[in-house]
């Protein structure tokens, strides 16, 4: 699986710089002097739809206005049901309310989890940053990097705590590696600027308070809390750099002493994150 990631990954950043080597190319040259790079933004605000209009070409403005219905769509279809999977699995854990963790004996699905997942996804789009579809792409963008940036923390956990665990996939210098890519994660949430991080992360916060709130009842509540300490504190941490940094922010840190503090900041808490690992798990059998 994560060969098949990472091959996926690098197809997809090839189709991405071919799009934009064929836009750059594409665009009039009477437009780019006229106006310069820095102005087409103004122009093209759906840059190869505007671009096919002006080049007369209706059949690929349709074309892609339809796609731009049809791939989202199927993506949000697909996310639905991973969140509802993943609220459902937090209420069998004892995380959540127990209607969310129900299967309806009828259909065989988790309706309350369903229902839950659609209420938030309907929230996600209310604020009106996110009603553009470029502020939108922004806040799904740093959203997907906070859903992978705790992946080297469990990483270095199990390498410290597991070390003779079987591993099909061997990940090459982990140490250097998980570190590196934790301060890469770090660096794109801050370089998504202070309109999307002052929406986004409150998010997170509130979700880790209402994740400490309602699992109170957890067996594993107290361990639970004390190893993800880390998280609350880089959620907070990520908010203030951000909102004083030179990302639409108060411009209080010059370039590019931000970015040192911004990887200090990361290197603190990835080892903060990887010291306080559960060592041992507490598994629950119902």
């Amino acid at each position: 699986m994560p060969i098949a990631i990472c091959i996926a990954i690098a197809v997809s950043f090839v189709i991405y710089l071919a799009l934009q080597y064929a836009f750059m190319g594409a665009v009039p040259s009477d437009v780019l002097s006229a106006h310069g790079w820095a102005g087409l933004k103004a122009i093209f605000q759906s840059p190869f739809a505007d671009l096919a209009r002006s080049l007369g070409l209706m059949w690929l403005i349709n074309l892609i206005l339809v796609d731009a219905v049809i791939s989202p769509a199927g993506t949000g279809n697909i996310y639905l049901a991973s969140a509802a999977r993943v609220l459902f699995a937090l209420a069998r854990n004892g995380h959540l309310w127990k209607s969310a963790g129900e299967v309806d004996e009828k259909s065989g699905v988790p309706r309350g989890a369903l229902w839950l997942a659609l209420i938030l996804s309907i929230a996600w789009t209310l604020p009106s940053e996110f009603q553009v579809w470029g502020g939108l792409i922004g806040a799904v963008t740093s959203a997907t990097v906070f859903t992978y940036m705790p992946g080297p923390v469990t990483l270095t956990a199990f390498r410290t705590h597991l070390p003779g665990l079987h591993r099909p996939f061997r990940l090459p210098m982990a140490a250097i590696l998980s570190p590196l890519s934790f301060v890469a994660s770090t660096l794109l949430i801050y370089w998504s600027g202070w309109p999307v991080n002052e929406i986004l992360i409150p998010i997170f916060i509130v979700a880790w308070v209402g994740y400490a709130l309602l699992s109170r009842k957890s067996l594993t509540y107290q361990q639970d809390i004390a190893c993800s300490w880390w998280l609350l504190a880089y959620y907070i941490a990520m908010l203030t750099l951000s909102k004083i940094g030179t990302f639409d922010g108060l411009n209080l840190l010059s370039t590019p002493m931000d970015m040192i503090i911004v990887t200090i900041v990361a290197l603190i808490c990835y080892y903060w994150g990887a010291k306080t690992s559960i060592a041992k798990p507490i598994i629950v059998e119902e």
